[in-house]
Formats: C-alpha cells, structure tokens, sequence
C-alpha cells in the first residue's frame, strides 16, 4: 500500500517559503522545543526576509488534507552564508515561552517577587500573570503542597515556574500555538494512558487491548538501558542537615542502586534536602526505552503523554507495559517522516535539581 504524500509549509514572518531539504525537530518535556530547518528560495528573499527574531511556523498534513499548523518558534541563530544556497535556521521554542525567558521575576532596580505559605498553583499563576504575551492553563490538583517561594536575583519567569513545578509535581509544556500547558506529572498507569505502540502486525494481538487509537509497527526493536539506574538519594545541606528519598517501585523492580550522597551548601532546610533526594530518586529509578520509528507521522503523541507499548509473544526485546513519552526526534522531509521516541524518566543531574530548587 502507497503511504500519503506528505504536505510540508514553511511560513517566515507571514510569508510562503519554498521548501527543498528537512526540518530536524526536538520536543521534549519541561524544555523550550527546538528544530532546525533548510529551504530554499527561488526569488531570493531570504536576506530580507530571515533575521533573528523572525517567526517561524510549519505546517503539516498528509494526502488531501489542509496542512494544520505543527511548531511555531522564532529565528534564534542565522548561518553566515545565508545568500548562497539553502540556508540552516536554528528556531527555538514557541514563540511565546522563549520571550517569557527573558522577563525577570526579581530584580533589585525593578521589582521583588515573594510568597507565603500559598498554594503552588496560585504561585505559578501568578508568576504567569506578569508575561500578558502567553496564554496559560494551569490545573491544581486537590493534594497540591502549600509552600514560601522567594524568586533568586536576576532569574527569570520561566526559570521560577520550572522550580516550583518541579518541587509540587507539576510539569510545563510549550505547545504548538504558543501557549504553556501546566499539568500534575502523569504517572504511568492505565487511567493516564491516550495511545499505544504496537510492535508487530495488529493480527497478532489479542482483543484484550486499551480501547486506543495506536499505530502497529514491523521490523522495530526497542531496548531497555538500566545501567545508570540509581534509586536511592542521601542529600546534605548546610551545616549538616540532610534529607533521603527513594523509588521503593524501582527497588521492588531491580533492586536498591545506591548513589552515595551529594552535599550542597546552598540548602538551607531539612525541606529542600529531602526534595532534592526524592527528585534525583524519582527521577533516576528507572530506565528508558528508545524506540527509533520510520513513520507516517505519528503526532499524536506528545512530551509527558503517558502510551501503552505491546509486542507479540515471540518479541524479546519489549515487556507490554505504560511509559511516559520523554523526548520526541523527528526528521521530516519529502522522504517521509522518522522519529525516535524515547520512554522512561529523565535523568537528571544533581546540579540541576538544585538550581531548580530556590528556599529561603
């Protein structure tokens, strides 16, 4: 069967521009997404048209249908040979959110942002509040902590947003049209799940499957790295307070992999230890799954979408099972459309959650 033709449009700036080679694409969850494109242009408008700050967006579709928009970002960095031939745009994030990056939510000569014992929604609703230029959704859960947030000199909104959806299980998305999605982290259980990967013909599989759209995919292994598990944390602070965390799902599954310990003397609280213990813990306790897909565009699937992956009884390679979409790498172009997909946790640095994390 002939798969559909694949509709790219590239739009710089509200202009139609002609387009030759590939867009590469990163999306990944908590992070301002990424892509980098190659046109051409026949009338040669590229120098006046493409600068820094210039808008980006693509749009996709297959066959017959309208091409809906995909990604929307704006020209971070512009190549030096820019009038010869095709040209590399590096375009980072919605357009919106990377904007958002540079307001700054505490400075000495402008303003002072402190909160008290207030629920974390409201503190990133607020922090929100302060960049009229992004539309935002954000949606409390019932056990959401109270918490004393006090924004660190000369950071940013969205530098404060991610430490406080850090530290209350929230996570942060750019979307598409430009907006920011704030959601409670979706754990990897049925009653999240909104697509399956199903590796092998459709046949092979049972009527017992979720009630879900999916997509069957042949000739595809995946492969499970469990070398750098750790999931058990000692943290410890200033004058020598500490805190423990640990994944006991992780530990019930392949054992205690013990890290050791870290110590950092800008943590201050017995709190801020244990969040940075059980942060390292949760998210370090588990594998990830790389699965490297040649598709026909599967895009339903997002950065923090939680998808059931099955195999046939004779795969060896893959366990059925709920995984969590961690990062998303495509390559679109007129040979058609590959991804990889990589499912688990994020693994993260120990310097990282602590710069996440701000307590006074």
């Amino acid at each position: 069967m002939k798969h559909p033709h694949l509709n790219i449009d590239l739009v710089i700036d509200d202009y139609s521009v002609e387009f030759e080679t590939q867009i590469s694409m990163r999306e990944e969850i908590n992070s301002v997404s990424s892509f980098t494109i190659g046109f051409g242009d026949p009338f040669n408008l590229r120098q006046s048209r493409v600068r820094t700050g210039s808008v980006v967006k693509i749009y996709l579709s297959w066959g017959n249908i309208t091409p809906q928009l995909y990604m929307t970002g704006i020209v971070t960095r512009l190549p030096k040979n820019i009038s010869k031939g095709n040209v590399g745009v590096t375009a980072t994030g919605s357009d919106y959110a990377i904007r958002a990056d540079d307001k700054q939510a505490w400075d000495s000569t402008y303003e002072y942002l402190e909160y008290t014992n207030r629920k974390a929604s409201d503190i990133i609703s607020n922090l929100m509040g302060f960049v009229p230029t992004i539309s935002t959704s954000i949606k409390p859960y019932s056990s959401e902590p109270k918490m004393s947030w006090e924004c660190s000199s000369n950071s940013s909104i969205i530098d404060n947003v991610k430490s406080v959806c850090e530290y209350a299980e929230y996570e942060w998305q750019t979307q598409p049209n430009g907006s920011v999605r704030i959601r409670r982290t979706l754990e990897e259980v049925a009653a999240n799940t909104r697509y399956m990967l199903l590796l092998g013909n459709i046949e092979d599989f049972s009527s017992s499957l979720p009630d879900l759209g999916y997509s069957y995919i042949q000739n595809i292994s995946i492969g499970k790295d469990e070398s750098k598990i750790r999931n058990f944390y000692k943290v410890e602070g200033k004058n020598g307070i500490y805190g423990t965390g640990f994944n006991q799902f992780s530990i019930n599954s392949v054992g205690r992999q013990v890290e050791g310990y870290h110590k950092d003397e800008r943590l201050t609280s017995v709190q801020a230890c244990q969040v940075a213990a059980r942060t390292m813990a949760k998210i370090n306790g588990s594998a990830s799954r790389p699965i490297e897909i040649k598709a026909t565009g599967v895009s339903e699937i997002r950065p923090g979408d939680v998808v059931y992956i099955a195999s046939v009884q004779n795969r060896s390679d893959a366990l059925p099972g709920y995984y969590r979409l961690l990062r998303k790498n495509s390559n679109i172009g007129a040979v058609g459309w590959r991804t990889q997909y990589t499912f688990g946790r994020l693994k993260q640095s120990f310097s990282d959650v602590v710069r996440a994390i701000t307590f006074k």
